[in-house]
């Protein structure tokens, strides 16, 4: 599904009634990573012509359980990912991103965070979206409950995904808005979504898992933070 069609379905209109600005994309048609603010473990990311939801190319990120996956040296996590920092983290603010990601096996039953906010000064995590074999779930990250889970992940099968983040320290004002394939699977969920005023949040794609032998890859396609989200006849 395009990102154009998974807005219809968020805006709820017809095809030629609604758009978007995009404030910010990377869906690796240039051929680099040099849009992403940040890259850990970058070895494991690569762009390539073997899958795609859109154009020509997607970004492959896999995960080993060799040294050169650890985290800062820890033996018993692996990690690989990409970074974002939008500018519209702010108290009170609204983020909108989009993406489309795709398991060309499904991941081992064990956990994997696949896309987290996190705080920027004191890299806490705030919320986010875990992987367990054919289960994908979204949670804030203080709670052991997810606020939404899927439990029919298929390999080789492209997914978009959307999310809506209204950004407040305070749990009774800020709150979180999913779509999962087209369909709106939580809405203004009610949540802290900041850490605190002073900080703001950046997001991460890839895989966080405890520290293992296992070979595992996502591919990734069509991130896109969006603005003005609207239908052409307001």
């Amino acid at each position: 599904m395009t990102v154009i069609r998974l807005l219809l379905t968020l805006l709820g209109v017809l095809p030629a009634l609604a758009t978007a600005d995009t404030l910010w994309k990377s869906d690796f048609e240039s051929g680099n990573l040099d849009n992403w603010h940040y890259l850990l473990n970058k070895q494991g990311i690569s762009i390539s012509d073997q899958y795609q939801s859109q154009g020509a190319y997607a970004a492959k990120i896999t995960v080993k359980g060799d040294a050169n996956y650890l985290w800062h040296g820890k033996s018993f996590l692996n990690r690989v990912e990409m970074q974002y920092k939008p500018d519209t983290v702010a108290d009170k603010g609204n983020t909108v991103m989009t993406w489309d990601v795709m398991f060309p096996e499904l991941l081992s039953n064990a956990r994997h965070e696949f896309a987290y906010w996190e705080s920027d000064k004191s890299y806490q995590q705030i919320m986010r979206f875990d992987i367990a074999a054919n289960r994908l779930s979204f949670r804030p990250s203080t709670s052991s409950q997810p606020l939404w889970q899927f439990d029919e992940l298929k390999p080789q099968t492209w997914y978009s995904m959307a999310m809506h983040v209204h950004w407040s320290a305070k749990p009774d004002e800020g709150f979180v808005s999913l779509w999962f394939d087209g369909q709106q699977v939580l809405d203004k969920a009610p949540m802290a979504t900041l850490l605190n005023e002073q900080e703001k949040a950046f997001i991460q794609f890839g895989i966080l898992r405890d520290q293992t032998d296992r070979h595992e890859t996502i591919w990734l396609d069509n991130v896109r933070e969006l603005a003005n989200v609207r239908s052409l006849s307001d």
